[in-house]
């Protein structure tokens, strides 16, 4: 019901010419998604993969850094 209001809220924003053809498709694509998600249709393996990315890029940053630090206090 609240996907439903919301769907119809853009369109009627869009009638109105308060957002474009490209927002409003935006705005109904994340709405299909939420509405999949809220009955269980998606699973959270994509949002469990960027998880581990980010995860693993923050790891390899923290041991860049800390490599970083290392060799500017052998250096000193």
């Amino acid at each position: 019901m609240i996907f439903n209001a919301c769907r119809e809220m853009y369109l009627r924003l869009y009638q109105k010419e308060c957002i474009g053809g490209n927002s409003l498709l935006a705005l109904n694509t994340s709405l299909d998604l939420a509405n999949d998600f809220a009955l269980g249709r998606v699973r959270q393996n994509p949002i469990r993969a960027w998880a581990n990315v980010l995860k693993d890029k923050d790891h390899k940053e923290h041991k860049l850094k800390f490599k970083r630090q290392a060799s500017g206090s052998l250096a000193g």
